[in-house]
Formats: C-alpha cells, structure tokens, sequence
C-alpha cells in the first residue's frame, strides 16, 4: 500500500513537470513591486494566493489585509496584539508574551493547525507543531502587511495551511525605505525597543532591523495553579538582514539571514505552564526572474532550532531538542494566454529533530510536493481558480525506541503517508460595487515529528511511558463556504459577510494528550493516535468604513460552532482539546472608532466574546480537567501626539475595563498601560 501512494504520488509530480514543459514559449510575467501595485489598485494587494496581483475582494480565498497604517494605530507590539481584532480569530494570551492564535472553531496550547509565512518563509514550527509569535524575526514598522486567510489552503499556500495562513510581507529593502527607531516602557516592568535601517548600494537594497523586548509579570492564575510561581520573566531579542539586487532587468537576488532568542513562559504541550527557551535562526535566498517561459523563483531556506525547556514537577535535559528544516522550491509563473495564468511548483522538505531524551535519537521526514494553479478569468465579472497539490511524505529514524512502545527503528522508518489537498473558488462580481466567493477546499495537517516519533521514557505521572506513532494519517479539513463583499459609497464602508461549514477527519491527538493504547510489550502507554471526526460551521460580518468629517471606524461580529464531534474509542487519560466541543468562543464582537484631529490621533478597541472550553489541571498534577471560561469583554485605546512629521509619542491602555480578566486557565490578563516614543524617516 505504501508503495501504491508513493507511486501515485511520483505520477502526479511527472504529470507537473510534462505539462510546465508544454507550455513553454507560451507566456511572459511581469514583476512588480507592492508599492506600484497599490498605486494602480488604489488599495493593498495580495499575490501570494495565486502568484499574480489581486484586491483581496477578487482573491479566490477569504482574505483581510491589515495595512502599516492599521498596524501603527493598533497600539500593538506584537503580531498577535495586531491580530487580536480581526473578526473570525481567536488570540488567546496564556501568558504575557506567548498567545495562541485559531481561525474559526479550534484553538489550544501549541495549535497546530495555523501556517505562518515571512516572505513565504515558513516560521512555523515543525517539533511539536505550533508557532512562537515572539520569536519571529520582524519589528512592526518594517511590515507592509499582514495577510490573514480564512480556511483551509494547503493547496494556494503550502505545507500544512490547514485552518488559515497568517503571511507577514514587510517592505521590498530595494524598493521601500524604512529607517524607523521605537523605545517603549510599561507596566509589568515591559520595555522594548526595535530598529530598522534601509541602505541601497548601486543595485543592491539592504535593510537590518533588531528589536529586544523583557517584562517582570506577577503571575496569579485563575485556578491557583501551583506552575505559575515557577515561570519565568519573559524576553526575547532577535536579529533580520535581508537585500535585494537587481542584476539585469528582470532578474533580482533576495537574501536574508536572521537569527532569535527567546524566555517564553507559556502553556506548554501537556496543559503545564512552563518556560521555552529557543533559539532560532534562518538563512534564505531566492532567485526570480522574468523569462519567455514565464517568472521562475527559484527558493531555497533554511530553519534552525535549538530548545530548552523548564517545565515544573518534571526534571528535564538542558538540551531538550535541536531542529534543522531545509526546504527548496521551484516555482513557474506562466501566462498562458490572456485569460489564463498558470503557476507549477515543486518542493523538497527535509525535516529533522535530535533529542536522546524526547525522540531516542533522531526523527525524520523528507517531503516531495507538487502544486499546479490555474486562474482562468472566465469572463470580465467571472474568473475560476483551481489548485491541486500532493505531498508524498516518508519518515526516516536514527535511534532506540523505547522498549515499551512495540515498535523498532526499521518500522518507525516504514512510516509516512502520500495526501491530496485542493482549493477551488469562483469569484462573480454581478456589479461594480459586488463580490460573490464559492469557495472549496481540502486542506492536510501533517503530523508533527514528535506525533511521528517521541519516545518518553517511563515515569511521567507513573505511566510507562509516551510513545509517536510512524503510521499516523494526517488529518484531512473539507471546507465550503459562501463570501459575499459589498461596497456601500454612501457610507464610505464595505460590507463582507461569509458562510462556512467544515469537517475534519483523521483529528490527530498528540501522545501527550493522553490516549492509552496497550502494545505487545506494555498494557498502559500513552501513544498518537488518530482519534475520530468532528463537524463545524458559522460565519461572520463586518462592516469598515470612514466619514466624511475624519471618523475611521469597524464593527464586526463571528459565529462559529461545532455541530458534531466524535473521538476514537480508545480510553483518554488526560483531556485534550480535540476531545472537547466549544474550544473558542462561539460569538464575538469587534468593534473600533477612531479620528485624528491635527497632531493627535485616536483610536479605541473593544472586544466581547462568548465563553468556551479549555484544558486545566487539579493541583495534584494527575487529574486534568476540561474547564469552562466565562465571556469577557476588553476595551483598548492608543491616543498618540506628532512631536514632528517624524516624531511620534503615544500612550497604549490595554484593557481599561478591568484591572485583571481570566481569559485563559492560565494567568490572568492584567490591565497594561504602554508609553512608545517612535522616529520614522
């Protein structure tokens, strides 16, 4: 069987390359920089869904672009704050400066389910898959936009955008300029400061940006966990070159190389407030070029990871774990003709992960993807975009499993799977001022390396041990839904409304999550398992616009729900959410005002969210509960004075409402007041 995929899956790869070869000759793309297309567009654009320039309204995906501007106003410093008011997602602070972040109807501690892309550089981390906001190498001032993308895309976007994409696109460095410098102070003992600085040498644009952040909290936790007085003060500091050089018209050379250090105090796989220590680091370049076979980019990064982990009751390795991903890809932009834009693309993902205390060794995985995309506007007010992608992932294994898991290297190395994922979307625009969206799409979660292959020695909570499991299915998420974008000129405003449904399949439940499979070699071990099924739906409305008179204001309302839910029959030991319904709230209210009078500018938040469920423990640390949060409310506001046409001041309140809010079984969320003086040139 294994070998059938991998053969179906080589079929489909050749079946791309024969028919990139087709079609050269045919077709000649055009580059152009961001700055341009919004200049023609007369608003922000996106390219990443389909490799050409659309409005987000003309996408084929559910798409909401956050601009500098709104990034600025937003008073936030960090992505996460930005984020904390789009309609339809769910930020979730467990700890000061380690969120979780969900799009429609799943959200949990280390959420695995949510691509995040810098530049189309994968950020997301492939260990236990999650995503450390603080650790990514951007400061606020040098990003362009931040792209959110509603449901699943694994085929527009990439490897495991199952749920949604969040794509961070900072300045082009031969393009843009931004010289821009920030100190910040607040409560909790916060301070920042963040840099960017901008040089263009004959053809070559440079940009360094540098950014350190630290805080002191007081931990006090709604449950009065026992973990909390042991977390740690949180900092993090990171590094970002990047530049581009035009060689010849046409052809430009991008580079980067970052590097990050974080204390991150989060909720941690297990349910178990803990301190990560990681240390990240990428390099990257990418090749494009304007050919008469159509804009090639060549990309080739690399990911490290190095982390550490302090974890209260347990007694850990200083060296938990270290992670190398290299990833190449070859991508053919190709206008076929003049209603019809092709793009191919293949890919190779090399994963691996060292741990002698977590994996026995080293865990691995090598992946082979194509992707084919095909715009075809059909008719002036009418275009189709399908997408078809396949990953034939196989597994590879350097160590001792542990003797209770029943398994040997040479069968952990036999694992690995080959999965199909597809995106589809009809864009009809009946009117000048009407949008309509049918969207289709199928999107595959593959399991982490630690779902593949921890192997945790005996004596956690008295067990005898956790183990991966090598022949894991990845979870696969059907989604339908129905946008509808109206722009309403005597308001000044746009209204966008969507509907959606989805089932997901195969829902993998992490070895840590609690599931006992008995083995030939034990009768109680903790094991990855593919634990059943569940349905979902909702939708939400928005409402953006401005007066006449200076006023800037928003007003949004989400409703998701899970309809039906269904685990494996296997006994559950500790709660994981994937065993539970209503893990992020079923409604929500966004709402934003805002005006600038002279040197001042204004702006207020607020946000309402229905209660849900989440997972905590008792103090005897053996009895993991499902707890229910109450609905809360949060107002924020940013009231900022130009000292100068470079000089800004501004004072952030984050939840004047209320001194303390338990918006999580973790800490509480404490009133935050935030003084930033900022320079941009």
């Amino acid at each position: 069987m294994r070998q059938q995929h991998r053969r179906s899956a080589c079929a489909i790869i050749q079946l791309a390359l024969l028919a990139s070869l087709s079609l050269t000759g045919r077709a000649h793309a055009q580059i152009f920089p961001f700055g341009q297309l919004e200049q023609v567009f007369g608003a922000p654009v996106t390219a990443a869904a389909t490799g050409t320039p659309l409005l987000a309204r003309d996408a084929p995906a559910n798409v909401v672009i956050i601009t500098q501007q709104q990034i600025r106003r937003s008073g936030a410093i960090s992505i996460p704050g930005v984020l904390q008011y789009v309609t339809g997602l769910d930020v979730r602070p467990y700890t000061l400066n380690a969120p979780e972040v969900g799009v429609r109807t799943y959200n949990q501690p280390y959420n695995p389910r949510l691509l995040v892309l810098l530049n189309g550089r994968q950020v997301y981390l492939d260990e236990f898959g999650h995503v450390a906001w603080s650790s990514i190498p951007v400061q606020l001032s040098e990003i362009r936009q931040i792209e959110v993308i509603k449901g699943p895309a694994t085929a527009l976007y990439g490897f495991n955008a199952v749920d949604g994409v969040i794509n961070i696109v900072t300045f082009d460095p031969l393009d843009d300029r931004v010289d821009s410098a920030e100190v910040y102070g607040g409560t909790q003992s916060q301070y920042g400061a963040s840099l960017a600085g901008t040089a263009h040498v004959g053809r070559m644009g440079i940009r360094l940006s540098a950014g350190s952040y630290s805080a002191d909290p007081k931990y006090t936790t709604v449950l009065q966990r026992p973990d909390a007085i042991s977390l740690l003060k949180p900092r993090n500091d990171e590094i970002h070159l990047a530049t581009r050089t035009a060689l010849t018209p046409g052809v430009s050379l991008y580079a980067s190389l970052s590097y990050s250090y974080g204390e991150i105090p989060s909720e941690s796989f297990a349910s178990v407030l803990s301190t990560l220590f990681l240390y990240t680091n990428s390099q990257r370049v990418e090749l494009d070029a304007d050919t008469r076979i159509g804009r090639i980019s060549l990309n080739a990064y690399r990911n490290g990871l190095r982390e550490n982990i302090f974890v209260p009751f347990f007694t850990q390795p200083n060296n938990l774990l270290q992670q190398r991903v290299y990833v190449l890809q070859a991508t053919d932009l190709i206008r076929a003709s003049r209603n019809h834009v092709i793009r191919l693309s293949l890919e190779y993902r090399n994963n691996s992960a060292h741990s002698l205390d977590f994996l026995g060794g080293t865990a691995s995985y090598q992946d082979i993807a194509a992707d084919a995309t095909w715009m075809w506007h059909v008719t002036p007010s009418i275009s189709l975009t399908n997408a078809v992608r396949v990953d034939d992932l196989w597994l590879g294994y350097d160590g001792v499993p542990i003797p209770n898991s029943g398994l040997t290297a040479q069968q952990i190395r036999q694992g690995g799977f080959a999965a199909l994922s597809f995106n589809s979307g009809l864009v009809y625009k009946p009117t000048n001022i009407d949008t309509l969206r049918l969207l289709l799409g199928q999107g595959v979660q593959a399991p982490s390396l630690i779902d593949f292959g921890l192997q945790g020695a005996a004596g956690a909570f008295g067990l005898v041990g956790a183990t991966g499991n090598p022949f894991l299915h990845p979870m696969i998420v059907d989604n339908a839904e129905l946008d509808w974008d109206r722009q309403l000129p005597a308001l000044h405003s746009t209204l966008h409304t969507a509907l959606f449904i989805q089932r997901d399949h195969d829902i993998i439940t992490s070895p840590v999550g609690g599931i006992i499979v008995p083995t030939p070699a034990a009768p109680i071990i903790l094991a990855a398992e593919n634990s059943g099924w569940s349905e979902a739906g909702g939708g939400e409305i928005s409402l953006k616009g401005h007066t006449s008179s200076g006023w800037r204001w928003s007003l949004g309302f989400a409703y998701e729900d899970t309809f039906e839910r269904k685990v494996g029959n296997r006994q559950i030991v500790f709660d994981s959410n994937s065993n539970l319904f209503s893990t992020v709230p079923r409604d929500s209210v966004i709402a934003h005002v805002g005006r600038t009078w002279g040197h001042f500018d204004i702006d207020a938040y607020g946000r309402w969210q229905s209660s849900y469920r989440d997972i905590s423990f008792t103090t005897a640390m053996l009895n993991f509960i499902p707890v229910t949060i109450s609905s809360n409310f949060t107002l924020d506001a940013r009231v900022a004075y130009h000292l100068s046409k470079h000089v800004t001041l501004s004072v952030v309140g984050q939840q004047l409402n209320a001194i303390r809010i338990a918006s999580t079984p973790g800490p509480y969320t404490n009133r935050q007041v935030i003084i930033a003086l900022t320079a941009r040139y």
